[in-house]
């Protein structure tokens, strides 16, 4: 599984254990634009490494 697919997963889980929050306030908080992290989510797009630095950084600070 690449890092892409393996990131995708966690954030999709991330969402659903807390209550499905809004996508655009997390972009917004992690300095990405919310098209792309939804093309991402969807899997319509796959990120760079320096996207998926901020969205692991996020879910590192984020989840428990």
């Amino acid at each position: 599984m690449n890092r892409n697919e393996r990131l995708r997963q966690e954030f999709k889980k991330f969402l659903e254990t807390h209550f499905k929050p809004r996508v655009g306030m997390i972009a917004e908080h992690i300095g990405m634009n919310y098209t792309m992290i939804q093309d991402w989510k969807v899997a319509r797009r796959d990120l760079n490494d320096t996207s998926l630095d901020k969205i692991e950084k996020f879910l590192k600070q984020y989840r428990k």
